[in-house]
């Protein structure tokens, strides 16, 4: 069985071996500090929205200050389904394949009909944040509408992704740039969703079912030139990954690797 999350059809899209290898193999991969730094603050969101205000009440200074600039742009605290799992049978793949998802948070249908994906997004400079055109068009977007419009069957479905911009703070303590929040909104159409999810994911998920083994070199980009370039990670996905670990750093020979310089 094939969990096909939008995690996994990004990394199949950008490289099958790279897919292979993280999500059938579990090669091993090496997270950087990068993506693992929001955690705290997505978990603080968590507990914001749940109502669960003693959770908030241990943070550490920097994730305080940023939980009080996103507040303006979430929802209200025990209004929505918080990390909401979902989960449903590929259609035509029924046993083969789940789709899987978990949202940041979901509203309830309102009197008309309409409810709201929320995902916060943690970024260095606002230019990082998706565009109302990027947005409609994002995987992880597109995916889960695909699960609202099915399990739930609203009138109207908006996607709000919410950016945190990061403080900046020099080397001697001091924030040169405090942190600031703001969401993008746009309305998901459901006959481009689905057409979306035909023409995708569906392709996509016919492919991962047609690999019975590891993915043969000629089979991803051994220049490094892939959409994902060097933000897999997997061990032994390129020639780039694979040097040996020293601590929890993957040791890249950059040489091997192309990076469109």
């Amino acid at each position: 069985m094939i969990n096909l999350s939008a995690s996994s059809l990004k990394a199949y899209l950008a490289c099958p071996r790279s897919w292979w290898l993280q999500f059938v193999a579990r090669a091993p991969r090496v997270v950087p500090v990068y993506i693992t730094a929001g955690t705290a603050l997505d978990e603080a969101v968590q507990c914001y929205l749940k109502g669960d205000a003693s959770c908030c009440q241990s943070l550490d200074p920097v994730t305080a200050r940023e939980l009080d600039v996103v507040k303006a742009e979430l929802p209200a605290p025990g209004t929505v389904d918080v990390q909401a799992r979902l989960s449903l049978p590929c259609p035509g793949l029924e046993g083969l394949v789940n789709v899987t998802g978990s949202l940041d948070y979901l509203t309830p249908p309102t009197s008309e009909g309409l409810m709201v994906i929320g995902d916060l997004k943690r970024v260095w400079h606002k230019n990082a944040a998706h565009t109302p055109e990027s947005l409609a068009a994002d995987v992880q977007a597109l995916m889960y509408a695909w699960f609202v419009f099915r399990i739930y069957a609203p009138e109207r479905v908006i996607w709000r992704w919410t950016y945190l911009v990061r403080a900046v703070i020099s080397a001697e303590g001091k924030v040169t740039r405090k942190p600031a929040a703001f969401s993008v909104d746009v309305e998901a159409q459901r006959p481009a969703v689905e057409a979306w999810f035909n023409d995708t994911v569906l392709t996509a998920a016919r492919g991962m079912l047609d690999i019975k083994g590891p993915v043969e070199e000629t089979q991803h980009d051994p220049d490094g030139s892939c959409e994902y370039g060097g933000r897999c990670f997997v061990r032994g996905s390129c020639p780039l990954f694979e040097g040996p670990i020293k601590g929890d750093t993957l040791i890249m020979d950059l040489s091997k690797f192309n990076t469109g310089a």
